[in-house]
């Protein structure tokens, strides 16, 4: 493990596979938190899950989250961009990752940043527990400039792939996505799961829904079936041939 800072403070930490032999490239996978979340959580699954497949991973603090610096009350969805596609490049500038081989892993808000953030860098996979949606207004602005009322029938609302960034990034991304919701979740319905997977018409999508999940995963048994489900889909990629 190996922790460095990233510019406005954004402190990020590499987990690393145990086993390692010198010239080796490895997968990358970058991890990044929801809304008021952290990274704390990420680490300990690149350490028991992804790490052991091979993976080297990395999870940030987003601006104004955990031990990263900036207010909360201040940044914007466009500075957490930026902070993700820092991230991603510390990722690949790492001398044992393989850059084209780089994977990233969110969950709501986040995976909205990494959907976001497909459209400036090059993934080979995403993916997106309970993907979070926002309209494009307010983005240079401070994150609650959009209502929770506003996001909330946003969420409800049919969408075309040019609704929004994240969606036209989605729309031009031709790798593999693994789309995760939960049937009790009432903060990313199913219409936006709808949205995202029409948005997604050049990707090779797979769909698990887990019947037990709410958005927080409340219970153990929804929080193993979403690291199961990571975890199967990034060994099946990792075993590819090309």
């Amino acid at each position: 493990m190996r922790r460095i800072i990233l510019a406005h403070k954004v402190r990020g930490t590499f987990v690393y596979p145990k086993e390692h032999k010198r010239g080796q490239l490895h997968p990358g996978l970058l991890l990044v938190h929801g809304w008021r979340g952290g990274s704390r959580r990420y680490i300990e699954m690149g350490e028991t899950l992804f790490a052991p497949l091979g993976f080297v991973c990395f999870a940030l603090d987003l601006r104004g989250h955990g031990k990263s610096g900036g207010d909360i009350e201040k940044v914007s969805r466009k500075d957490h961009l930026d902070d993700v596609v820092a991230a991603y490049d510390a990722l690949v500038a790492n001398p044992r990752v393989d850059a084209g081989r780089v994977y990233a892993f969110g969950a709501s808000y986040g995976a909205y940043l990494v959907a976001l953030a497909s459209g400036r860098r090059r993934f080979r996979g995403l993916a997106l527990r309970a993907p979070a949606s926002h309209p494009d207004r307010g983005f240079r602005r401070r994150y609650n400039y959009v209502t929770d009322e506003e996001r909330n029938v946003y969420r409800r609302t049919a969408l075309w792939p040019d609704a929004n960034r994240a969606f036209r990034a989605l729309a031009r991304f031709a790798g593999d996505v693994l789309l995760i919701d939960g049937w009790r979740d009432d903060i990313v319905p199913h219409r936006t799961i709808l949205n995202y997977l029409r948005a997604l018409e050049k990707a090779r999508v797979t769909r698990h829904q887990i019947m037990c999940a709410d958005h927080v995963l409340s219970s153990p048994r929804a929080r193993n079936a979403v690291n199961r489900a990571v975890a199967n889909w990034l060994q099946k990629q990792v075993s590819k041939k090309n």
